[in-house]
């Protein structure tokens, strides 16, 4: 309603109180009110239904925040940020994971509760459920044959996991197990100097792609013998493999460095 006065706000308050009480009257000075103020009947009536003429009406969830802040968009902000992704990126996975939209004044407020909030000591990611439910599947390890491998899709690439990629992949999250254990009895059957084996012939292999590509023949060379040889060194016969499954009954991150030397030091000589 157009502000016309303090006048006019009595006039209109006098209106309704003749309104009630004496019909005549109130129509008489409404005549008097749109003569004086310039108006028509209709503004007049309009303006008397107000609640308080001249204001606008106060809204029931005033002082309320209409977009609170849930604990599920805060844990997962916190750990996007804390991973070194930017607030535009976090938003989008924020929305993707909760399946609702995020105003930018709300991202901010997130942002906000987040950098004053004390540092999570919870140590359990919200992501990685796709590579948990993978995981959960390739331990039938025994089962598969040497040169079988899963095949896996990704979007619209395609590619096998071999059984040495499955074994690399089954040794490092033994040994993520392993270092949460402090009783031996809880922990996996695990060689870690076999784990440091196969990771370095991983980045030699990786060494010698690289070299390839660029055409360097001589370091392609040097690093295919270091490659053999350290292949030799991991691969073990069939006895000493039946000797490491009988000792990791015993202790289950025996190494192959330890069980080699209790060997030496128990062999009987002739």
């Amino acid at each position: 309603m157009k502000y016309r006065g303090n006048q006019y706000e009595l006039d209109i308050k006098k209106l309704k109180s003749l309104k009630v009480r004496d019909k005549a009257a109130y129509k008489a000075f409404m005549i008097t009110v749109c003569d004086q103020h310039g108006v028509s009947e209709k503004t007049v009536y309009r303006d008397m239904c107000k609640r308080v003429p001249g204001l606008r009406k106060t809204r029931k969830d005033q002082g309320k925040d209409k977009t609170p802040v849930k604990k599920k968009e805060l844990v997962l902000a916190d750990e996007l940020l804390s991973s070194g992704h930017n607030i535009n990126k976090t938003k989008e996975v924020i929305m993707a994971k909760t399946g609702k939209k995020i105003s930018g004044r709300k991202m901010s407020k997130i942002v906000e509760v987040v950098k004053d909030s004390a540092p999570s000591d919870n140590t359990e990611s919200n992501f990685g459920f796709e590579i948990k439910a993978f995981l959960e599947k390739i331990f039938e390890f025994d089962l598969i044959a040497p040169d079988k491998g899963i095949k896996l899709k990704y979007r619209t690439f395609s590619f096998s996991v071999k059984k040495d990629d499955i074994k690399d992949i089954i040794m490092i999250i033994s040994n993520a197990y392993n270092r949460e254990q402090f009783a031996t009895k809880h922990k996996l059957a695990l060689d870690r100097d076999e784990l440091r084996e196969h990771m370095i012939l991983q980045l030699i292999e990786e060494q010698i792609r690289l070299a390839n590509a660029s055409g360097d023949l001589k370091a392609v060379e040097a690093l295919t013998r270091m490659h053999d040889r350290m292949k030799q060194n991991v691969d073990i016969n069939s006895d000493f493999k039946t000797l490491q499954k009988i000792a990791r009954e015993l202790k289950p991150d025996i190494t192959t460095a330890e069980l080699v030397s209790l060997i030496k030091k128990h062999t009987v000589e002739e």
